[in-house]
């Protein structure tokens, strides 16, 4: 049979498990699962506003490039959050050949004119971003688990059909 008043010296213990090995974990893992969704969004929105650009680097009639339009929406979205970091946006241009399927990717504007009639073409936007949990755990005994004790490193991609490929070479 227990003594009287065990279950009190007992409480703190079971509330620091509950609270510190369960509780503050969940809410890191949750707010880090949250943050990485929110980046994930924005890659979404900046491929889909870069393949309605009209030209992919050099603007023209003071309209926004596909890099640009990329790099405005990733920013966009990662302003109206905390502890999301942008480390880069990289902004292709995708040839898939219709013939044979194979996939070539651009960093920069095509040589010549985009043809239709041979290719299709997409925007990808690549983002590699830095999300970071509400509370940091600084234990020499967890070592380094990201999420957990610091920034959890994120590499996203998202395609979209290009509207405009004549502008592909712009």
């Amino acid at each position: 049979m227990r003594a009287r008043g065990s279950a009190m010296v007992e409480a703190p213990v079971v509330l620091w498990v509950l609270l510190v090995v369960l509780a503050f974990p969940l809410l890191n893992l949750t707010t880090v699962a949250l943050r990485s969704y929110f980046v994930n969004s924005a890659v979404e929105a900046a491929a889909l506003e870069a393949s309605r650009a009209r030209t992919f680097s050099q603007a023209v009639d003071g309209e926004k490039t596909a890099v640009d339009s990329a790099a405005q929406v990733v920013e966009r979205y990662r302003s109206s959050f905390s502890n999301v970091f942008i480390d880069s946006v990289d902004t292709r241009i995708v040839a898939i050949d219709i013939a044979s399927g194979v996939e070539s990717v651009f960093s920069s504007k095509l040589a010549s004119k985009a043809d239709s009639s041979k290719n299709l073409y997409q925007i990808e936007v690549e983002v590699r971003a830095r999300v970071s949990p509400l509370l940091s755990y600084n234990l020499a005994i967890l070592g380094d688990i990201p999420g957990l004790t610091g920034p959890m490193g994120l590499k996203l991609k998202s395609r979209q059909f290009v509207e405009f490929p004549e502008g592909l070479n712009i």
